[in-house]
Order: structure tokens, then C-alpha cells, then sequence
């Protein structure tokens, strides 16, 4: 698959999948309107692709049929209670601004370590060089860093999605969704 750039020349469209958080439509309205007060409407994440990233794989220039079953296993094998987010920062680096937890949240944390190391046991590689740093990106630009305090955008997380993007399309396809809950651990027997 390939996409004309605007200068007229074919880009090949890159398949990406990540692991995420996703607000909820009433959240997400939210901070899209956020995003439309502080940066316009140029670069901004649409409303409908916002969400919080817990693990991302490299790029992949045709779709990898063999990541479908050890991506699903590790969705599938996920026990972790609903998280419940709290940002209340925006932070604007040199290419984008974000909204951000002002404190560490030990339960995300604990989400990514638990997908990432299901990842590595299934051996599919993590993106090279990606840091967990929870974020939820409003828009690109370019400019300056800063960080502001805001009313938090607050909602308890009750689900994980693999998300399918279509790098250069703006395309995004929900692959599995799981939903998080806690471990009751096993069964006891009444006999």
C-alpha cells in the first residue's frame, strides 16, 4: 500500500501497532477542546485517535501477518485493575504538546512492565529506544518546552486496545480489545 505525498511523490504507508489507553467520548471531547484552544487545528491529534500509548512496536513497511496471534496472546494474558488516570499537566516539548500525570501513577507503570514483558516472553521486541513515559498528545509543533498546571482530565481506564495505525493514512484500526480487571486469583474448591 502507498499514499501520494503532496509534492507528488509515493511514500510507503508504515503499519505501527501500540498497546493504549483510550479516554472515554465525554473525556475525550474534553481534552480535544483543550487541544483546539491551545494549538488550532493544525497538527491536531484527531479526537477519535486520542489515547495513552503503554507499549509500541518499530514500524513495519507491509502488514506482519505472524505479530496477529503473539500480539493477541499478550492482550489476552493481561491481569491488571481498571487504572485510574489523573492529568493534570500540560507539557509542551520542541515537537509536541501532551498532557501529563503531575504524579507518578504506580499502577501504569506496572501495566507497561506486564505488557512488555509479556511482549519479550512471546519475542517481539519493543520499539528500540522507547522509554514509558505516560503522555496523552494533543497536537505538533514546533516550539518552545513549557508546563502548565490545568484541571485534570480524570477518568479510570477499564480497558486495553491494540491499535493497528496506518503511519501516513491517519488510519487507526482497534485490533483487541481486554478488559482490565483484577486477578481474583484461583478458585477455591467448596468440596
Amino acid at each position: 500500500m502507498s499514499v501520494a505525498s503532496p509534492a507528488g511523490s509515493v511514500d510507503p504507508v508504515r503499519h505501527r501497532f501500540f498497546y493504549a489507553l483510550l479516554p472515554p467520548v465525554v473525556q475525550a471531547y474534553r481534552i480535544d477542546q483543550e487541544a483546539l484552544r491551545r494549538g488550532g487545528d493544525h497538527h491536531r491529534v484527531r479526537m477519535e485517535h486520542l489515547h495513552m500509548t503503554m507499549a509500541i512496536l518499530d514500524d513495519h513497511a507491509s502488514y506482519p501477518e505472524w505479530l496477529e496471534q503473539p500480539l493477541a496472546a499478550v492482550g489476552e494474558a493481561i491481569r491488571a485493575a481498571p487504572v485510574a488516570i489523573d492529568l493534570d499537566r500540560v507539557v509542551g516539548s520542541n515537537r509536541s504538546v501532551a498532557l501529563r500525570p503531575g504524579k507518578r501513577n504506580r499502577a501504569l507503570g506496572d501495566l507497561h512492565r506486564q505488557i512488555d514483558a509479556g511482549l519479550r516472553r512471546a519475542g517481539v521486541m519493543p520499539r528500540e529506544g522507547y522509554g514509558f513515559s505516560p503522555h496523552l498528545t494533543l497536537f505538533y509543533r514546533i516550539g518552545a518546552p513549557f508546563t502548565e498546571a490545568v484541571e485534570g482530565y480524570r477518568w479510570v481506564a477499564r480497558e486495553l486496545v491494540l491499535v493497528h495505525s496506518l503511519v501516513g493514512l491517519t488510519r487507526h484500526r482497534i485490533l483487541g480489545r481486554w478488559p482490565l480487571r483484577a486477578d481474583p486469583g484461583p478458585q477455591l474448591s467448596l468440596f
